[in-house]
Formats: structure tokens, sequence, C-alpha cells
């Protein structure tokens, strides 16, 4: 469990630094992930999970990311 952790972690982090890089640090308002990037919190699946639809497999085998505004919001 302490490697999905980390993995997500790392996953989180690229995340928000693809966010940075497109928007500009300025752009973000309030950085809900960062908190469980460092650790400081254990809610990281708040941010990174799966679509509940699809297994890893062969088949099924990619990471995927999204940026969503919603509501002012970007969602990781």
């Amino acid at each position: 469990m302490k490697v999905a952790y980390s993995f997500a972690r790392l996953v989180a982090k690229i995340a928000y630094g693809t966010i940075i890089m497109k928007f500009g640090l300025a752009a973000i308002e309030k950085a809900f992930v960062v908190p469980a990037i460092f650790g400081q919190r254990d809610d990281i699946g708040r941010c990174i999970g799966c679509d509940g639809e699809r297994m890893m497999d062969r088949n099924n085998n990619l990471w995927a990311t999204r940026i969503e505004v919603l509501e002012g919001l970007f969602l990781e």
C-alpha cells in the first residue's frame, strides 16, 4: 500500500507541475493537492485514482491525465 501511495503522490506532482507549466502559478488560488503531495494529508485518492470502469491489464495499461476547470477550480 505504501508503494501505491508514493506512486499516487508522484502522479500528483507531475500533474501539478503540468498545471503550473500550462497556466502559471498565479492561476492557482488554492492548491488542494499540495498537502497530499508533501505527505501532510492522506487524501491523495481524492485527486488521483481510476475511473472505476477499467482494470489494468494488457489492453488498458496506459496512464492518462485530465485537466478540468469546474466553477473556477482546477480539478487534477
